[in-house]
Formats: C-alpha cells, sequence, structure tokens
C-alpha cells in the first residue's frame, strides 16, 4: 500500500507498490544512513536516503540467515525540524511494527503533542544496549502535508499582539500550575474557556472565523499523529526533489506559539506561502529525539 504522505515528498507520481518497489531497491543501493540494531539474534536495519535538502525516504526492515534485507515498510521523512521547549515525556512502540511514536508536554497547545519518531530505530537501539532507558533532553518537530492552502494574516496592531502573548504565558503559568495540583488554576483555565466561547460566539454572527482565530491546533482523523492546523508563516523556500524533479515548499510555521517545519508537495497546495501569510492544511507531526 503506497504511504500517503510519499507525494509530500517530491513522489506524487508514485501511484502504488509495483512503482515504489525501484524507489526502495535504489534506496538499498545508494543509502545515505544506516542504523542498524540486533534483537534475539535478529539484526534489523534503518536506511535513509535524502532526495532534497533534509526531505527522503527510510525504509525498516531485518536481514535473513543469508544476509539478506527484507523490506517490512518505509516512510517520508522531513528532518529539518524546529527545537520544541516541551519535555518529551513517553516514546511508544507501535504494536505492528518496530516503529515508534512520542508524547511531547507542551503548554502552549493545551494537550499532549504526540509525533512519529524519525530516529527511533537509534532510539530503541540505546534503549536495548542500557539497563534503564534513555534520557531524552528534547526534540526537535517537523511535518508532512499533502493538503494545504494559503489565506491571509489577521491584521492586528502591536498592543492587540502585545495582549495576546501575555495571555499566552498566563496560560503556559496556569497549565504548570494546574499539572501541579493547583485547584485555583484549574478553576481559571475553565473560566478562561469559558470567556473564550462567548467572545467567539458573539463575534462569529457577524464575522468570519478566520479573522477571529489567527491559528489552531487541532488532532485529525484516528491517527494520533496527525493534525489540523492554521499556523503563520515566517519563513519559506523552494526545494526540489533530486530524482523526480518535483517542487516542495518548505515552511517554517508558528502555531499557538510553537514552531516546526511542514513540507508539502507545490501541486498539493492553494496559494502562494510568503512570509506573514497563514498555512491552513492537515499535517503528519513527525520529530527527532535528542539524548542526552
Amino acid at each position: 500500500m503506497i504511504h500517503k504522505f510519499l507525494r509530500a515528498v517530491g513522489f506524487s507520481k508514485y501511484k502504488n507498490n509495483h512503482d515504489v518497489l525501484p524507489l526502495l531497491n535504489m534506496l538499498l543501493q545508494e543509502v545515505g544512513s544506516v542504523v542498524l540494531i540486533q534483537d534475539e539474534g535478529v539484526v534489523n536495519g534503518q536506511f535513509s536516503k535524502d532526495f532534497g535538502d533534509g526531505v527522503g525516504v527510510s525504509v525498516y526492515g531485518d536481514f535473513t540467515e543469508n544476509d539478506v534485507f527484507h523490506p517490512e515498510y518505509y516512510f517520508p521523512y522531513n528532518n529539518r525540524g524546529m527545537e520544541v521547549s516541551g519535555e518529551v515525556l513517553t516514546v511508544t512502540r507501535f504494536a505492528d511494527k518496530n516503529a515508534y511514536c512520542a508524547m511531547c508536554e507542551e503548554p502552549s497547545f493545551g494537550v499532549s503533542l504526540i509525533f512519529y519518531v524519525i530516529n527511533g530505530l537509534e532510539y530503541a537501539r540505546k534503549n536495548d544496549s542500557m539497563k534503564e532507558p534513555p534520557k531524552i533532553k528534547g526534540a526537535s518537530l517537523s511535518a508532512l502535508s499533502v493538503s494545504g492552502k494559503v489565506i491571509m494574516p489577521v491584521m492586528q496592531q502591536e498592543k492587540e499582539l502585545a495582549v495576546i502573548k501575555a495571555s499566552h504565558s498566563e496560560q503556559r503559568r496556569l497549565m504548570e500550575a494546574a499539572k501541579n495540583g493547583d485547584s485555583s488554576a484549574l478553576e481559571d483555565l475553565a473560566m478562561q474557556d469559558m470567556r473564550l466561547a462567548n467572545v467567539i460566539g458573539e463575534r462569529s454572527a457577524h464575522e468570519d472565523i478566520y479573522s477571529i482565530v489567527s491559528t489552531s491546533f487541532m488532532p485529525f482523523g484516528l491517527e494520533s499523529d496527525q493534525y489540523t492546523i492554521i499556523g503563520i508563516i515566517e519563513e519559506c523556500e523552494i526545494i526540489k526533489n533530486s530524482l523526480t524533479d518535483e517542487e516542495m515548499y518548505r515552511m517554517i510555521v508558528q502555531c499557538n506559539d510553537v514552531r516546526f517545519s511542514i513540507v508539502i508537495n507545490s501541486q498539493d497546495l492553494i496559494g502562494i506561502p510568503e512570509p506573514g501569510r497563514r498555512f491552513k492544511g492537515e499535517i503528519w507531526m513527525q520529530g527527532v529525539i535528542a539524548f542526552e
């Protein structure tokens, strides 16, 4: 089955497994990086190759007794992530494959952020070689998208921006206090939500919702690491797939005071991305975890 986000890194013409197999074979012959781990006598490997600036494909599998590599699954990646301040709480293995997702406590979102771990086999290798799970000091976030559009910014005065920034700081403080068991902080957060709901309800009667909500971040679909977002574009560049010559946009997007990198095929983005405008779309959140 073709990976949904393969087209995000410049492989939009690859429609089925018959098209992908030559790509994976070429990747194994011209590999860029390799991670190997031995698990109960079986050698597992993750082979990765960039097909552009920081974007590429990884294939995971194991070796047979005759040292023949047997691919199990593959995934596209964007490893030019932005460092986040939130603490990585847990790293969990998927039930059906040797891949990992991580949960990051990011106060700015108000929810725990879940992302697919690009360097999951590196985590597995460290985990197997140590008596205790490896200590994680941070993570950098990136994303892939196959559907998005550019929308215009919300015009805000400097005074309004200062109020919003102060509000975000206060919300982070309250969330931290609530996490530590402060009941009054929980009540304050509940009151904030009620006031916000009332304001949105009043303004939505005569305003477009995109003029009220400047950024948003919500889980999307059944996958825990996929989200629908509205974020402010801070930077944008065009990168090209070295094999297919397809062009992609890489954008640095700020959403609820959190910055991360998004790559999307230029064919899948409606509008011209420029700093100050906003990106609205569906993303697959990825990340690279850093170890102490």
